[in-house]
């Protein structure tokens, strides 16, 4: 699958709307890297846990990405925002 953003493109963010609503399977979000804080990652929703408010995130170049398998999955409140333009 080709990536939706590249390495270095800019993306433009909302920040608030987790708090009206809830992420949503196949949302692209940006959240701060779990091994590294001060480092921001872009990825995509791809299942999530409504109960316990937990998400898996994937990147879309599935064989070479660091994502969920790796860090493992995320509470809703490390989500920093929806992608909502690149």
């Amino acid at each position: 699958m080709e990536p939706t953003l590249k390495h270095g493109s800019l993306a433009l963010v909302n920040g608030w709307i987790y708090f009206l609503r809830r992420p949503q399977s196949g949302n692209v979000v940006v959240f701060k890297n779990p091994a590294r804080p001060q480092e921001i990652l872009c990825k995509r929703i791809t299942a999530y846990d409504d109960e316990t408010k937990k998400y898996e995130l994937r990147g879309d170049n599935r064989r070479d990405s660091f994502d969920s398998r790796n860090f493992g999955i995320l509470k809703k409140e490390q989500i920093l925002g929806k992608v909502i333009g690149y």
